[in-house]
C-alpha cells in the first residue's frame, strides 16, 4: 500500500505561479499540468509577457473597447427602473417633488442623446472604423429613448399634456350672481 502525499510549491515552472506533485513511496515527482487545477484557473497570457500569435494585442485592445462600448450602451437600461419606481413614488398630484422628479425623467436622457457622439468617441481608435460603433450607439439612443418615454406618460398622468384628453372643449365663466341683504337693528 503506498501513501500518496500532496505538495504546493511555487517553483517557476511552465506556470509561474504554482505546480502540483505527487510524492509516493518511490519518491517519485509527477507533474499534473491541467489536471489538478483549482476552479475557475484558466491557463494563458495575460499580461503580454510572451510574444507568441502576433497581433493578439490589437484584437484584445478592440475586444476590450467594444466590450466597454456595450458597457456604456447599456448605462441607460440600469436607470429605466428606477425611472420608473420614482414615477410612480411621485404620485398623481402636482408638488415640488413630481417637479423634481420629472426634470430628472426628461432632463438625463435628453442630455444623454445630445451627448451621444461625445460619450462614444473614447472607444473609437485607428483602427477600428466608427461604423463599428453603430450598433452600441444605437443601444444607447433606444435607452434613453424609454426613459424619456416613461417621463412623457407621467406628462400625460398628470394631465400637463395637450393631447385633449384633459383639457375641457368649451370653458364656460362661471356665472356668478351678486345678492346683497341688509338688516337694521334696532
Amino acid at each position: 500500500m503506498t501513501a500518496n502525499k500532496w505538495t504546493f510549491n511555487e517553483d517557476g515552472a511552465r506556470d509561474q505561479h504554482f505546480q502540483i506533485h505527487q510524492h509516493n513511496n518511490l519518491y517519485a515527482t509527477t507533474s499534473f499540468d491541467d489536471k489538478c487545477k483549482p476552479p475557475g484557473f484558466i491557463r494563458g497570457d495575460f499580461d503580454g509577457a510572451s510574444g507568441a500569435g502576433g497581433g493578439g494585442k490589437k484584437d484584445d485592445r478592440q475586444s476590450i473597447l467594444m466590450r466597454q462600448a456595450w458597457a456604456q450602451a447599456k448605462s441607460p437600461g440600469k436607470q429605466i427602473m428606477m425611472t420608473g419606481l420614482m414615477m410612480w413614488m411621485s404620485g398623481s398630484t402636482m408638488s415640488i417633488f413630481t417637479l423634481m422628479m420629472m426634470t430628472m425623467a426628461m432632463v438625463q436622457p435628453i442630455t444623454a442623446l445630445f451627448g451621444t457622439q461625445k460619450a462614444f468617441e473614447r472607444f473609437e481608435s485607428p483602427d477600428t472604423t466608427s461604423r463599428s460603433l453603430w450598433l452600441p450607439k444605437l443601444a444607447f439612443i433606444a435607452m434613453n429613448l424609454i426613459c424619456i418615454g416613461i417621463g412623457v406618460w407621467k406628462l400625460n398622468a398628470l394631465g400637463l399634456l395637450p393631447t385633449g384628453q384633459h383639457i375641457p372643449p368649451t370653458v364656460a365663466a362661471p356665472n356668478y350672481a351678486e345678492y346683497s341683504m341688509g338688516m337694521i337693528m334696532n
